[in-house]
């Protein structure tokens, strides 16, 4: 596994659209770690959108706050990340399609260097 693709998330918006785009990226070898404050509403619903078309993992966070917190999430991801290379994708993020591919062309060509954005 060469990216672990991290999305953190407590809310229904582009679910559906990222796992679309995840779909077509033109690299392959990465996993969706989808940490979901909902998870114990809609673990069946993802399960359902994703089928076997997609490595992921969707997980409940180690702690749920009752205010924005997202380090429990981001941290239960990191726990269970198999990839070389983390792709933090925010739940409201559509990624084009060689996304992933330019990211670890970048990380190939510049060990030891952080990206941020397109």
């Amino acid at each position: 596994m060469e990216i672990s693709v991290v999305t953190v998330t407590c809310r229904d918006l582009y679910l559906a659209d990222q796992m679309v785009a995840l779909k077509n990226q033109t690299f392959r070898d990465f996993e969706w770690l989808i940490v979901d404050d909902l998870y114990e509403i809609r673990k069946q619903e993802i399960k359902d959108m994703i089928g076997g078309t997609l490595v992921y993992q969707h997980l409940p966070p180690s702690k749920i706050n009752d205010y924005f917190s997202s380090v429990p999430a981001l941290n239960t991801a990191l726990t269970y990340a198999r990839g070389e290379l983390i792709f933090f994708m925010v739940d409201y993020i559509i990624p084009h399609q060689d996304c992933l591919a330019r990211h670890w062309e970048l990380y190939k060509t510049y060990p030891k260097s952080y990206f941020s954005g397109l």
